[in-house]
């Protein structure tokens, strides 16, 4: 199997923190190489080039190329919540962070997710509009 298509690595300080999700939900297990360099404050991440499948055929990873784009996302970890995301709830309270939209909270849409890093720009970064 050879693919070029997207990829969801997920990236914890736990058990559950070391998998890639492919686009059809296969979740791969414990292949990633994580290490913290903490004199540089750096986290490093490491997908094989190639990734034997619990089906028996290998996935073969293309190397990276300027048309490759990455989106990092950041919340809490939480290993009892959901997806194992911290809840964002209106104000802070134990076990939940604060800073949720009201009407997203109300829909029960409230996102997980609380930041998003992104590539900082000539214009000085992205405005916070275009981060959605």
């Amino acid at each position: 199997m050879s693919t070029h298509g997207e990829f969801a690595l997920r990236i914890a300080g736990w058990d559950y923190g070391n998998e890639v999700w492919l686009p059809d939900g296969t979740k791969i297990q414990k292949v990633l190489t994580i290490f913290a360099d903490d004199n540089e404050g750096i986290v490093h991440v490491i997908l094989p080039k190639t990734i034997e499948l619990s089906n028996g055929t290998t996935l073969n990873i293309r190397s990276p190329t300027s048309e490759w784009e990455y989106v990092v996302i950041v919340g809490s970890q939480d290993g009892y919540g959901i997806d194992y995301w911290r809840p964002v709830a209106l104000e802070a309270e134990q076990w939940k962070c604060g800073g949720a939209d009201p009407e997203a909270l109300i829909a029960g849409l409230a996102l997980r997710v609380m930041d998003m890093l992104v590539p900082q720009h000539d214009s000085g970064g992205y405005p916070k509009e275009s981060q959605y």
